[in-house]
């Protein structure tokens, strides 16, 4: 674990997670895990990032979503790595597990 971050001072080390999956295997996997079924749908960055204004999403996490979204469509964010357990000591959660254990919220009704 040392060597990577004696490595990772100064330098950009890409976090992926354990497993790549595209938008619709999120969804399928998100569904088997919070136990309803979550569709994937695509807007525009443009319509998705006028929901967040919307919903009042401060300037700065609109500003971090839009481009992480225009980062995701032209795939800088592709990829598996286990870059987290190495900097961390920890394996990272697939999408699935994450899911699971934050089911109470995440399937919390307002």
């Amino acid at each position: 674990m040392t060597d990577l971050l004696d490595l990772a001072l100064g330098t950009t080390i890409p976090l992926s997670g354990p497993v790549e999956l595209g938008q619709e295997q999120m969804a399928a996997e998100l569904s088997e895990a919070l136990g309803r079924t979550i569709v994937y749908e695509s807007p525009s960055v443009e319509e998705f990032v006028a929901y967040l204004v919307k919903v009042g999403v401060p300037p700065y996490g609109v500003q971090h979503v839009g481009g992480a979204l225009i980062d995701y469509q032209n795939g800088r964010m592709s990829g598996a790595d286990n870059n987290i357990e190495k900097l961390t000591g920890r394996r990272s959660m697939t999408v699935g597990e994450f899911a699971r254990a934050h089911s109470d919220l995440l399937n919390r009704v307002e």
